[in-house]
C-alpha cells in the first residue's frame, strides 16, 4: 500500500507541472493546434481531475502486476496481456514473448517537459477530439480527461469497451478494445457516437501518445512517407518546425482542405520500434493498421522536440469533413458539414518481438494480414518483363486554335517494338498511351474510334497483333476521371464530381471530374468494343493516385464509397480483357489489378527524416508486379538505377518514334527525353540486369532489408537470396562478397543456388 501511494503521489506531482503552450511554425489542426478559428478559453475541469467512472470504486491491482498497482488485467491471449487502469482508462500491453510493455500513457515520473498542461492531459488521455460550434467556423480541441468524462466499461469477449460521456460538450463515444494472439484491435462504432448540445464532433484521435518514448530509447518511427521512412530517436536534428500531418491516400480534392499536401500516404499505417526503457536489450516494435475508416483518416508522426518532448504517432479519424461554403460570389469561409460520417473506425496494433521486430517485421506481418484479410495470393508468373509506354499523339491547344501531333503512330510503334526485341529484351508489357480518339485526352470522356491519324482502329488491331506475334503483351491506357466540357458524352449537371458545397469539382474550369456510375457507363460501353482490338488489358490512369469523395443533391458519398465504385472499373477491364493495371499503387487497388504503374520509389524527404526504406516494396513484393518513374526521365540516372534494384522493381521505359521536343508546349511535356533511339541500349541493360541476374525473384516474398553501412544496402527474399547495393563511389565487401562501386550483387543461398553475382 505505502508503494502504491508513493507512485500516485509522484504522478500527481508530475500531473500539477505546468508550462506555457508550446507554439510554432506550421502548427497544426487537431492534437497539433489548440485552436483553430476561434480564441481559446479556459474549459469546466480544466484542472488535474481524474474522470468519474464505474471504475472508481475498483480495488488497485495487485502490487506484483508487471505493468504498475493501478492496472488489472482483463485479457490474455496467446502473446499478449491487455490491462487497463478503469479509473481513467490508461491501458499497457505486455507482450509475453519478452516482456515488453506497450503504454497508452508515457511514465515520465517527475521530471520536467515541454508542453504545458493540455499536452500532459493529451499524454494520460485515452482519446483527444476536435469539435465545432453551432457556427462551425472553427475546432477546439479536448480530451476525455480535461473533459472529465465519465468512462462505463463493458465486458467484451477477449477485451472491453469503454463508454466515454462528456456532459459539457454533450458528446458521448464508445471505444472497444479487443486482444488477439499478436494484436490489440481498438474499435470506435459509429453508431454509438451521441450529440445532445449544440457542440459537434469533428475528429476522434485514439490512444494519441500509445508506444510514445523519449529520445533517451534506442529505437526509430517508420513513417508511412511515400515508400516508407524511418525517423530513428536521439539523432538530433535542430528543433523540429512541424510534424508529419497528412491525410490516408491523399487529399480529398474535392473538400479543398486548406492544409498543404508534403508527400502521398499509399499507406493507412505506422509503426514504431524500440528497445526497452531500462535500457536493456528487449527489442520490440508494432505496426498500427487502420483497418475501418481509413479514407476519411489523417496519420500523425510528431518527432520529439515538435511541441512534446515525445516521439508519437497516432491516427486521427474524422466524423465530419470541411469544406469551404461560398457566402457570395468571390467569398468563401471554411465549415463543417452537418451530418456525421458514419461507420466504422478501427485501428490494430500488430506487436512484433525479439529478432522479428523493426520495419521487415512490421512489412511481414502487413503483408500476412492482406492475404489473410484481403485474400491477396502470391503472384505465380516469375516473369520479369519490361515495361515499356509508348506515346501516340496528343491535341496541343493553343487560345482558339488547335493541332494534333503524332509522337507515334501505330505503325511506327512497330518498328520501336522491333528494336526492342533486336537489343535481347524477351519479355515486354507494352502500354499505348494517347491512342485515343484526339489523343491523350483530347476528347475525353469519348475514346473512340482511336485516332484516324495514328492509323486508325486497323493500324491499332494490326500493331497488336504484331506484338502479341512477338510474344509480348500489350495494355491500352485510359482514363475513366476525366472529362472537358464541349466533347460530350456526359453532362455537366449530373455526372460530374461535386463537393459538399454542390459546385462541381474541376481541375481547370473546362476539365471536370466524372462520377464512378458515369465513368461505370461509359467503360461498360466502350470496354466490349475495345476488347476486339485484341489488347490483354486496360492500364487505368489516376486508380491508384486520388480518391475522392461525391456530394449529390439529396446525399453524399465518402471517398472510400467513390473508391469502390471506381474500383469496378477494373474489375470490368478484368473480365473483358483478362486484366488490369493501375496508374498509382495506394493499398486499396490490390486485389483489382495485375500491375501497378508508377510506385513511390523514395520519401519526400521531410526534414526530420534519416532514410528512405522500401516498406512498401517489401509488403507488396511477390504480390503484384510494380514498376517505378520511367527510367528514361530520372534525375540521377545511376543513382535510380541500383535503387530500382535494391526496391524489386521491374524497369519502365516511355519512348516514342519523334523527339519529344514536339511536346513541349503541351499537357504533356513532362515527357522531356523520349526518342526511342537514345534508350534502346539502355532498356535492353536494364531488362538483361533484372532477367539474367533475379529473373527469378519476381514471384518472390521480400523478407529482409537492412542499411549495412552508408551507402550499402541489403535486400532479402524468401529463398535465401540477397541483393546488395552499393551506392558508395568505391568497392565495398558485405560478409565476404565484393560489390564494386555504384554496382551491386546477387548472393544465392543454398536454397537459391550456388555463388553470387557482381555487377
Amino acid at each position: 500500500m505505502l508503494a502504491a501511494l508513493v507512485v500516485a503521489g509522484i504522478i500527481a506531482a508530475a500531473r500539477s507541472l505546468t508550462q506555457a503552450q508550446a507554439t510554432g511554425e506550421g502548427q497544426l489542426p487537431s492534437l497539433f493546434s489548440g485552436e483553430f478559428g476561434f480564441p481559446e478559453e479556459p474549459e469546466p475541469g480544466d484542472g488535474e481531475a481524474r474522470p468519474a467512472g464505474a471504475g472508481d470504486e475498483v480495488a488497485p491491482a495487485p502490487p506484483e502486476s508487471p505493468v504498475g498497482p493501478d492496472f488489472e488485467l482483463v485479457a490474455s491471449s496467446t502473446h499478449l496481456e491487455l490491462y487497463v487502469n478503469k479509473s481513467d482508462s490508461r491501458l499497457a500491453v505486455r507482450d509475453k514473448r519478452f516482456g515488453k510493455v506497450w503504454r497508452s500513457s508515457p511514465e515520465v515520473g517527475d521530471r520536467p517537459l515541454k508542453g504545458g498542461a493540455l499536452w500532459r492531459q493529451h499524454m494520460d488521455s485515452a482519446f483527444v477530439i476536435t469539435y465545432t460550434d453551432a457556427r462551425k467556423r472553427g475546432t477546439k480541441v479536448t480530451n476525455n480527461i480535461r473533459e472529465a468524462a465519465t468512462i462505463s466499461w463493458e465486458p467484451l469477449e477477449s477485451g472491453l469497451k469503454a463508454r466515454y460521456d462528456m456532459p459539457r460538450l454533450g458528446i458521448a463515444l464508445s471505444i472497444e478494445y479487443r486482444l488477439g494472439d499478436d494484436y490489440l484491435d481498438v474499435r470506435i462504432p459509429g453508431d454509438e457516437i451521441g450529440e445532445s448540445g449544440e457542440f459537434k464532433l469533428v475528429t476522434v484521435e485514439p490512444l494519441p501518445f500509445f508506444g510514445a518514448t523519449l529520445d533517451d530509447v534506442d529505437g526509430y518511427m517508420l513513417i508511412p512517407d511515400g515508400s516508407g521512412a524511418l525517423m530513428h530517436f536521439g539523432r538530433r536534428r535542430g528543433e523540429p518546425r512541424r510534424a508529419f500531418y497528412e491525410p490516408v491516400y491523399g487529399q480529398d480534392w474535392i473538400s479543398k482542405n486548406i492544409y498543404s499536401i508534403l508527400t502521398h500516404v499509399s499507406m493507412p499505417v505506422f509503426g514504431i520500434a524500440h528497445s526497452g526503457a531500462d535500457g536493456r536489450e528487449v527489442r520490440g516494435s508494432f505496426l498500427a493498421v487502420i483497418t475501418k475508416g481509413d479514407f476519411e483518416a489523417r496519420i500523425t508522426c510528431s518527432p520529439a522536440g515538435y511541441i512534446t518532448d515525445f516521439n508519437h504517432a497516432s491516427v486521427e479519424f474524422h466524423t465530419r469533413r470541411q469544406y469551404s461554403a461560398p457566402i457570395s460570389a468571390t467569398v468563401f469561409v471554411n465549415t463543417f458539414t452537418d451530418e456525421l460520417l458514419r461507420g466504422e473506425r478501427a485501428l490494430r496494433y500488430l506487436f512484433q518481438a525479439g529478432d522479428e521486430a523493426g520495419y521487415p517485421g512490421m512489412a511481414a506481418v502487413y503483408r500476412r494480414y492482406l492475404v489473410e484479410e484481403r485474400g491477396l495470393t502470391q503472384n505465380a508468373d516469375a516473369t520479369p518483363r519490361l515495361q515499356i509506354r509508348i506515346f501516340h499523339g496528343i491535341t496541343k491547344k493553343s487560345g482558339m486554335l488547335s493541332g494534333f501531333i503524332s509522337m507515334t503512330t501505330f505503325d511506327e510503334a512497330r518498328a520501336i517494338l522491333d528494336a526492342l526485341l533486336d537489343a535481347g529484351i524477351a519479355a515486354m508489357d507494352v502500354t499505348l498511351v494517347g491512342w485515343t480518339r484526339d489523343g491523350y485526352d483530347g476528347a475525353a470522356p469519348l475514346r473512340l474510334p482511336p485516332d484516324a491519324r495514328l492509323g486508325g482502329e486497323k493500324g491499332l488491331v494490326a500493331l497488336v497483333a504484331y506484338a502479341k506475334s512477338k510474344g509480348q503483351r500489350v495494355f491500352l491506357e485510359d482514363n475513366y476521371l476525366d472529362a472537358f466540357r464541349g466533347n460530350g458524352g456526359f453532362s455537366t449537371r449530373t455526372d460530374v464530381i461535386r463537393g459538399y458545397d454542390k459546385l462541381p469539382r474541376f481541375i481547370e474550369p473546362d476539365n471536370f471530374f466524372l462520377t464512378p456510375e458515369a465513368a461505370l457507363r461509359l467503360a461498360s460501353h466502350d470496354m466490349p468494343v475495345m476488347a476486339r482490338f485484341g489488347a490483354d488489358g486496360i492500364d487505368i490512369r489516376y486508380l491508384g493516385e486520388y480518391a475522392l469523395s461525391h456530394t449529390e443533391r439529396r446525399r453524399s458519398e465518402r471517398r472510400d464509397e467513390v473508391t469502390r465504385k471506381r474500383l469496378d472499373l477494373a474489375d470490368l477491364a478484368r473480365r473483358e480483357f483478362g486484366g488490369a493495371g493501375s496508374i498509382g499503387g495506394d493499398m486499396y487497388v490490390l486485389g483489382h489489378v495485375d500491375r501497378i504503374t508508377d510506385v513511390w520509389m523514395e520519401d519526400s524527404e521531410y526534414e526530420f527524416v534519416d532514410e528512405d526504406v522500401p516498406f512498401y516494396q517489401m509488403v507488396v513484393h511477390g504480390l503484384v508486379p510494380y514498376c517505378g518513374y520511367p527510367g528514361n526521365l530520372r534525375s540521377d540516372p545511376d543513382i535510380e538505377f541500383l535503387k530500382m534494384i535494391e526496391y524489386g522493381a521491374l524497369p519502365a521505359f516511355e519512348l516514342t518514334y519523334r523527339h519529344s521536343s514536339d511536346l513541349r508546349e503541351t499537357r504533356y511535356n513532362m515527357l522531356f527525353s523520349s526518342f526511342y533511339k537514345d534508350w534502346i541500349d539502355v532498356a535492353a541493360k536494364e531488362w538483361g540486369a533484372v532477367c539474367a541476374d533475379m529473373g527469378d525473384l519476381q514471384s518472390k516474398l521480400m523478407t529482409g532489408h537492412r542499411v549495412v553501412a552508408s551507402g550499402l544496402r541489403e535486400t532479402a527474399y524468401e529463398d535465401g537470396t540477397r541483393v546488395v547495393v552499393n551506392y558508395n563511389e568505391v568497392d565495398q565487401e558485405v560478409d565476404g562478397t565484393p560489390v564494386r562501386a555504384r554496382s551491386y550483387a546477387v548472393v544465392r543461398s543454398s536454397r537459391a543456388g550456388e555463388g553470387g553475382t557482381a555487377r
